[in-house]
C-alpha cells in the first residue's frame, strides 16, 4: 500500500515538474477587481465598472481566480481585501485593479470607496483605503504581485476639499509609492495610469484609455510583464497626445514573467486551473480514492483533459469502475440461485449510474426490472444528482459548487424545468395525488405552491426525500409510470453541461444504438446528448474551429447530420440543451459575445436560404440584421445571443439564427 501510495506521489512530483517546466511561469493566478463609478456625494463617473468589468473577463480568461467588485463602499472594500488576501497566500501571481476615485494628501495615496464624503481633509482616514497599507496587505505572499491603479480621474474630492480649506497638502494626481523593504521574494510591480502629479483620463468610450491599453495587451501570448507595461505606456501617451502617460514601480525577479504563457507550450494549459491547483486536488482525491471523489474531480478539471493528472485521474476511475464491476462479478458468482445473474446486470447498472451521476443514468438504473438491496442507497444518490444538475441549470459551467447543494425555492424551479413532464402528465400525477388525499388545489396542469405541498406532503408520508418536486421516485410511489412511460422519459438529455463520455459505460444503461454510434464517433469530446421526438440530438465541443471537410468526416462517422430546425417546439428544446454551457458558446473561459455560437445546418445556395440537406425553411428564428448577405454558397449557420445579454452571465437567455463562412468551436448535430 505504502509502494503504491509512493508511485503516486511521483507521478504528481512529475507531472507538476514538467508542466512548469513546459509552460515557463507560475499558474496559481488570482486577481481582485474594482470598479468604482456611482459614487454617492459626487457625480458619477462613466468608465470605471465598464473597465473593472472588462479587464476581469480578461483575467478569467487567462486561467485568474478573479473576485469582481463593483461600487463597494468602506466596509465591502475592506473585507473584499481581507477576503482576498487569505486566497492570494500561495498564488503564484496575484493581480489588484482599482479604476475609480482617488486622492493625494500630506503625500500618501487613498482609493475612494462609493460611500466617501470627505467633508475635511482629516476623515480620509476612516473613509478611504490607504494605497500602501492596501499594497502591504496584498503583496504578503512569496508570488509575484501586480497592482494596477486607474483612479485619480477629474476629482471633485480634491477641489472640494482644496475650496474647504484643508489642513493637509492636496496633491495633483498620485504620488510615488515604491514597496516597502523586506518584500518577499516573488517582487512586486504598482502601474499607475498617470505618473506623478499626473490625472488619469476617463476617457471618451467605454473604457479609460489606460484601461483600453491593458485589454489590447493582457492577452498576448509569450508576452513578457515589462515589455506589456512598457507597450501599455506608449498606447497611452499616443492616444492622449502625450496629456497622460503611465509608469511603474517596485521590483520585479530577474526571471521572464508571463501572464499567459510562451506559445511553444509543450503541454497543453488551461485558462481555468493552476498545476498546483490540480495537483493538490489530486493528492487529495488518490486518498479518498472513492468512485464519487473521481467523479467529482474529472467533473471539475473536464476542461483540463490534456494535463498529466487529468488524464491519470480518468485513467484511475476506469480502472476502479472495472474493479468494482469485477467484484460485483465475483460477488455474483458466488450465489447460485436463480437470480446471480439478475445481480450481476443490476450491479453493473448501479456501477455506470454512479460513474455517470446524471438524473437521466439513475432513472436509467431504475428501469432495470429489479433494483434490489441497491434500491434505498440508489434514490438518495438520484436525488443528489437532481439537485446538481438544477443548480448547474442556474449557474453554468464555471458555478461554485456547494458541498450541501440542495433544493431551495430557486433550485426546485431549475429542477423542474429539467423535467420534461406534459401539462397533461401534470394533471395526471395531480389527480393520483388527489386520489391519495392530497389537496393540489385543482387538477389544472401547473405545479403551484398547493401541487409543490402535497408533492411535500405524500414524500414525506412515503420515506421520500422531501423536495416538493415530482422526482421519478415520487412519480414511481404514486403508480405514475407504465410501459409507455418510462423513468428515463422525464430526463430528455444527459445533463446542463458537456462533459467526456466512455460508450462503453453510457451503454450499460442506455439502449439506442445512435447513441453509441455518436459517442464513438466524437470520443474524448465534451457532448451534451439528448432525445426529442425520434431524433437524437447533441452539441459537441470540438475545441477549435474546422474546415467544412473536417465537419462532413465527423458528421459521416456519427451517421449524423447538422441539425434542422423545423418548429418552435424543436427550437425549444435544442436552446435547452445549449443554453446553460457557457463554453460551448465561446472558446475556452471566455463568455457570452456577439457571432459566436454553435453551428447548425443552415447553407445558401443560388442566393436562397435553406437546410443543408436541401429541406427549405419552414420555421425561420433569425437574429435582428440577420440573414446577413455573403457571397457565394456553401455557407453556415449558428446560433448567436441576442437580447441584452451579459458577457459573463452564467447561462444564456435567449437566442437566434446567424449566418456564418465556417463552422464553429461547437457544432450542433442531430441523428434521425
Amino acid at each position: 500500500m505504502l509502494k503504491r501510495k509512493a508511485v503516486d506521489l511521483f507521478f504528481v512530483v512529475l507531472a507538476i515538474f514538467l508542466h512548469a517546466s513546459a509552460v515557463g511561469a507560475s499558474e496559481n493566478k488570482v486577481a481582485l477587481v474594482f470598479g468604482n463609478s456611482n459614487y454617492q456625494s459626487v457625480p458619477t463617473l462613466n468608465n470605471p465598472t465598464n473597465d473593472a468589468i472588462d479587464i476581469a473577463a480578461a483575467l478569467e480568461r487567462m486561467g485568474f481566480d478573479v473576485s469582481l467588485q463593483l461600487d463597494v463602499d468602506f466596509l465591502r472594500f475592506n473585507e473584499a481585501v481581507r477576503d482576498y488576501a487569505k486566497r492570494s497566500q500561495n498564488a503564484d501571481i496575484s493581480v489588484v485593479y482599482f479604476a475609480g476615485h482617488g486622492i493625494e494628501i500630506d503625500k500618501a495615496n487613498y482609493l475612494l470607496p462609493v460611500d466617501a464624503e470627505l467633508a475635511d481633509d482629516l476623515d480620509v482616514e476612516l473613509e478611504a483605503v490607504q494605497l500602501r497599507s492596501l499594497l502591504q496587505t496584498v503583496s504578503s505572499t512569496n508570488g509575484i504581485t501586480l497592482m494596477l491603479v486607474d483612479a485619480c480621474r477629474d476629482n471633485p474630492f480634491a477641489t472640494r476639499l482644496r475650496t474647504e480649506g484643508a489642513t493637509r497638502s492636496i496633491g495633483e494626481g498620485l504620488v510615488r509609492v515604491d514597496p516597502k523593504s523586506g518584500v518577499l521574494p516573488g517582487g512586486v510591480l504598482i502601474g499607475y495610469a498617470a505618473k506623478e502629479g499626473q490625472y488619469a483620463l476617463d476617457g471618451l468610450g467605454r473604457n479609460s484609455p489606460y484601461a483600453s491599453a491593458l485589454l489590447s495587451n493582457l492577452e498576448t501570448p509569450g508576452l513578457e510583464v515589462s515589455k506589456l507595461f512598457r507597450q501599455v505606456r506608449d498606447a497611452v501617451f499616443k492616444e492622449t497626445d502625450g496629456v497622460q502617460e503611465p509608469f511603474t514601480y517596485g521590483s520585479l525577479p530577474g526571471r521572464d514573467i508571463y501572464l499567459i504563457a510562451k506559445p511553444e507550450t509543450t503541454v497543453e494549459e488551461t485558462d481555468e486551473f493552476s498545476s498546483s491547483e490540480i495537483a493538490v486536488a489530486y493528492a487529495a482525491t488518490a486518498a479518498d480514492g472513492t468512485l464519487a471523489a473521481w467523479n467529482a474531480f474529472l467533473d471539475r478539471f473536464q476542461t483540463a483533459q490534456n494535463y498529466p493528472l487529468v488524464a491519470l485521474a480518468a485513467q484511475k476511475r476506469t480502472e476502479l469502475i472495472v474493479k468494482q464491476l469485477e467484484q460485483g462479478r465475483a460477488a455474483a458468482e458466488k450465489s447460485v440461485d436463480n437470480q446471480a445473474q439478475s445481480s450481476r446486470d443490476v450491479f453493473t447498472a448501479y456501477t455506470a449510474a454512479e460513474a455517470l451521476g446524471s438524473p437521466r443514468a439513475w432513472a436509467l438504473f431504475f428501469e432495470q426490472d429489479d433494483t434490489g438491496s441497491l434500491e434505498k442507497g440508489a434514490i438518495l444518490l438520484e436525488e443528489q444528482a437532481l439537485a446538481k444538475e438544477a443548480h448547474d441549470r442556474i449557474g453554468g459551467r464555471y458555478r461554485v459548487a456547494d458541498s450541501n447543494e440542495t433544493l431551495g425555492a430557486e433550485q426546485r424551479r431549475s429542477a423542474l424545468s429539467a423535467l420534461s413532464l406534459t401539462s397533461e402528465e401534470v394533471r395526471e400525477f395531480q389527480s393520483l395525488l388527489q386520489l391519495r388525499g392530497n389537496d393540489v388545489g385543482g387538477v389544472d396542469g401547473q405545479i403551484g405552491p398547493k401541487t409543490i405541498q402535497a408533492l411535500q406532503a405524500f414524500q414525506k408520508a412515503n420515506g421520500l426525500p422531501v423536495t416538493g418536486v415530482p422526482t421519478r421516485a415520487t412519480l414511481n410511489e404514486l403508480g405514475f409510470f407504465s410501459k409507455r412511460r418510462t423513468p428515463s422519459g422525464l430526463f430528455r438529455t444527459s445533463g446542463a453541461i458537456a462533459k467526456t463520455y466512455d460508450p462503453q459505460t453510457v451503454m450499460i444503461l442506455e439502449n439506442d444504438p445512435r447513441i453509441e454510434n455518436l459517442l464513438v464517433a466524437f470520443k474524448d469530446k465534451q457532448l451534451i446528448y439528448g432525445s426529442f421526438r425520434e431524433s437524437i440530438y447533441a452539441v459537441v465541443f470540438v475545441g477549435s474551429t474546422h474546415s467544412e471537410a473536417g465537419v462532413e468526416a465527423m458528421l459521416d462517422a456519427a451517421n449524423a447530420k447538422l441539425v434542422e430546425i423545423n418548429d418552435a417546439d424543436e427550437q425549444e428544446f435544442i436552446f435547452d440543451l445549449v443554453r446553460h454551457d457557457r463554453r460551448i458558446w465561446a472558446h475556452l473561459a471566455g463568455g457570452f459575445r456577439p457571432n459566436h455560437g454553435p453551428t447548425i445546418g443552415l447553407e445558401r445556395q443560388s442566393g436562397r436560404w435553406m437546410w443543408r440537406s436541401g429541406e427549405p425553411l419552414t420555421y425561420q428564428k433569425w437574429a435582428p440584421g440577420q440573414p446577413r448577405n455573403i457571397r457565394g454558397d456553401q455557407t453556415f449557420g449558428r446560433l448567436i445571443p441576442v437580447g441584452n445579454y451579459r458577457e459573463m452571465a452564467p447561462v444564456l437567455d435567449t437566442f437566434g439564427w446567424a449566418t456564418s463562412d465556417a463552422p464553429f468551436s461547437s457544432i450542433i448535430v442531430e441523428i434521425p
